[in-house]
């Protein structure tokens, strides 16, 4: 085996603990009766973490497509744990 089939199988391992540890959290947060998922619990990590995201960013970050980033800030917005706001910028982006 060489390093090239090493860094895949070991991409394959994490990949595969990531998705059973996400797929745990989501299983307590429903257990919990907490209304939110992981990923949603990410994005608002990285928008406290950062002076302001759009939702394109945030996608990519979080390597999610934008229709799933959509449903998303929709919903933590109706919670009220975010907060979107418009910035200024050179394009009418979106910011949280």
């Amino acid at each position: 085996m060489d390093a090239q089939d090493k860094y895949l199988a070991l991409s394959t391992y994490v990949a595969i603990l990531h998705r059973q540890l996400q797929r745990d959290m989501n299983q307590l947060l429903v257990e919990d009766k907490l209304p939110v998922n992981m990923t949603e619990i990410y994005l608002m990590v990285l928008i406290m973490e950062t002076d302001g995201v759009n939702q394109r960013q945030a996608a990519t970050t979080l390597a999610v497509d934008e229709g799933l980033m959509t449903r998303m800030v929709k919903h933590l917005v109706s919670l009220g744990f975010i907060e979107k706001k418009r910035l200024q910028l050179k394009t009418n982006e979106t910011s949280y």
